[in-house]
């Protein structure tokens, strides 16, 4: 898997707060789970650092004029858009909704541990890395 870290911003529900976003590893294929983790900083409840955990379904993936990876994930009332960079080392995610035009632009980075976890995994189990 490759794991993600950076921060989430959404107008006053998320200022500045810890995401993890969890991906298959390789290339991704529509019908792959994506892992959201964060919390918000203000849910519209009123509730302050109320957790933000989902696990949704990529919709759509295409490819840009680099080759790079564009996936689109739309779990309900938010629209998640996310471009791998860099061989899947960067991931710049949008964060929008259906019903406003209001979009906030985020970079995410990949964690090398995990990348050096799962390549030594592999090599344990004779596979490729």
């Amino acid at each position: 898997m490759f794991v993600y870290e950076g921060r989430l911003n959404w107008g006053s529900s998320a200022r500045d707060e810890t995401a993890v976003i969890v991906l298959p590893a390789g290339t991704m294929r529509a019908g792959d789970p994506i892992f959201i983790l964060s919390q918000w900083t203000r849910d519209s409840g009123g509730n302050k650092k109320a957790p933000l955990s989902q696990k949704i379904t990529i919709d759509k993936v295409t490819k840009t004029a680099n080759g790079n990876d564009t996936f689109t994930v739309k779990p309900g009332y938010y629209r998640w858009n996310m471009t791998s960079r860099d061989n899947y080392d960067k991931l710049d995610f949008i964060l929008s909704t259906d019903t406003t035009t209001s979009k906030s632009k985020m970079e995410l980075a990949r964690l090398e541990a995990y990348k050096l976890t799962i390549k030594r995994d592999r090599q344990d189990l004779g596979q490729q890395a």
